[in-house]
């Protein structure tokens, strides 16, 4: 596998650090009589990893599609760029994506394809397109299998693979629902480095897992829908 280079960064500018891009403010969700999430108060500022954590029926799937602008809330506000994502300008939901957890297991399409493909569906011209795809190949680690069908990938290079064919549209937000789960110890360091890559550039980072064991020694904020939970780095410092 190629390895990265220490200091290189490979991905645009895309937020400024430390100031808030995306923040639940009372968020609400309820299906029936079921209330899923009750006042959720949540901020992910630029340069920052926040994880959430929750097993199943905890609500992490739910608060994940709110965030990305999939599912509205019943009550409270989600803003992105401070402007209400679902009152106010199309921009700002343009700026928000979320990771995908499958794709089509027997797509044929080589790695290169799809990034190429995923860059067209943002409007980038093919020539555009396939640049950033090149880059993200590099930025991912997936070099060596640019041009295998997706569907001899292993699991780690195909969630690789899907937070590439995000990041091709340069959003400033990413949300991640459970990226880490049946992926070798090689993909969870390139994926852990490639977002910690993003969050360099001003990006802000919201990743939902089923563990804290994982994140808390790289998130910068480890928090459950209803309490936060102290980070590994913070407990050693104590």
């Amino acid at each position: 596998m190629r390895s990265r280079v220490s200091g290189e960064r490979r991905l645009p500018e895309v937020g400024c650090t430390g100031a808030p891009l995306l923040r639940l403010e009372g968020v609400r969700k309820q299906f029936g009589d079921e209330v899923v999430l009750d006042r959720v108060d949540l901020e992910v500022p630029g340069g920052e990893l926040v994880g959430v954590v929750g097993g199943p029926g905890t609500g992490k799937t739910t608060l994940m599609a709110i965030a990305a602008g999939l599912l509205p809330p019943d009550d409270g506000v989600l803003r992105l760029f401070g402007e209400d994502l679902w009152d106010g300008p199309g921009f700002a939901r343009a700026g928000v994506a979320l990771v995908p957890d499958e794709e089509p297991v027997a797509d044929r399409r080589s790695c290169r394809d799809v990034l190429v493909c995923a860059g067209m569906r943002h409007g980038l011209p093919r020539s555009v397109a396939e640049r950033r795809a090149t880059t993200l190949l590099s930025v991912c680690e997936l070099v060596d299998v640019a041009d295998v069908p997706v569907w001899e990938c292993t699991a780690g290079q195909r969630v690789l693979l899907r937070l590439g064919a995000v990041l091709v549209g340069e959003p400033r937000v990413l949300v991640l629902d459970d990226p880490f789960a049946g992926i070798d110890a090689w993909a969870f360091g390139v994926v852990r480095a490639v977002l910690r890559e993003f969050a360099a550039t001003g990006g802000g980072v919201l990743c939902a897992v089923r563990s804290s064991e994982r994140v808390a020694s790289w998130c910068d904020r480890v928090v459950e829908p209803f309490r936060e939970l102290p980070c590994a780095s913070d407990s050693n410092s104590r």
